[in-house]
């Protein structure tokens, strides 16, 4: 998670695998002007799959990263078991974070120049749990 966190520095590029699609966002008040998603070249810890969404909200701004890792569970314990597990060791990692919570979500985030912030989620699949690592950045970190 440590080489997650850092990779935030440098909005993700090393993990950005193949272009998967590109979404625009519709409507009179779309919630993004353009997404681009990335399939993600880096899986850790038992993670099936990752995914990087590149996020335009406005024209000419600049983006923002939310970084995706699944994990798939076995049974409601196992997703329980997991999740405990995963809520353990991200309030050790991010000692540093304000810590929230809710049914089905954890989330720490930091007022740094970078708004970092990590989310543990149980999905609305049955036996999926995702942590999300998000980015936003005022000026070009490449």
């Amino acid at each position: 998670m440590n080489r997650v966190l850092q990779a935030a520095g440098s909005a993700f590029l090393e993990f950005r695998g193949n272009l998967e699609r590109t979404e625009s966002g519709g409507g009179p008040h779309p919630l993004f002007r353009i997404r681009k998603i990335y399939a993600g070249t880096f899986v850790f810890g038992g993670a099936t799959l990752a995914e990087l969404e590149e996020v335009y909200y406005h024209k000419e701004q600049q983006p923002v990263y939310n970084y995706h890792l699944y994990f798939q569970t076995l049974s409601p314990s196992d997703t329980a078991e997991r999740y405990a597990d995963f809520r353990l060791r991200l309030n050790q990692l991010l000692a540093g974070f304000e810590h929230t919570h809710g049914d089905r979500y954890d989330a720490w985030a930091r007022a740094d120049s970078r708004k970092t912030a990590v989310l543990l989620s149980i999905q609305d699949l049955p036996g999926s749990l995702e942590i999300q690592i998000h980015a936003a950045f005022s000026t070009p970190q490449w």
